[in-house]
């Protein structure tokens, strides 16, 4: 990383998340999201370039998203 650079960020810009290619041998770590019985959610937050929080949030979403379908659609 430049100089340049790093004067750029510790004065506040965002830093850009790379993009990584994919090569023979790479090594990811993948978060599994189980919602049901049939139903799970794969991500890597960083090709998808989420932080910790908005993976939770998005667990959050897809959880309540479920709930709310099943429940609409649960026999009376």
């Amino acid at each position: 990383m430049s100089l340049d650079r790093i004067r750029e960020l510790l004065q506040g810009e965002e830093a850009p998340v790379p993009a990584r290619v994919r090569k023979a041998g790479s090594v990811e770590v993948w978060s599994h999201l189980h919602v049901a019985d049939g139903l799970e959610v794969a991500i890597e937050p960083g090709r998808a370039q989420l932080s910790p929080e908005q993976v939770r949030a998005f667990t959050r979403g897809v959880m309540a998203l479920y709930a709310s379908l099943t429940d609409a659609t649960a026999p009376e």
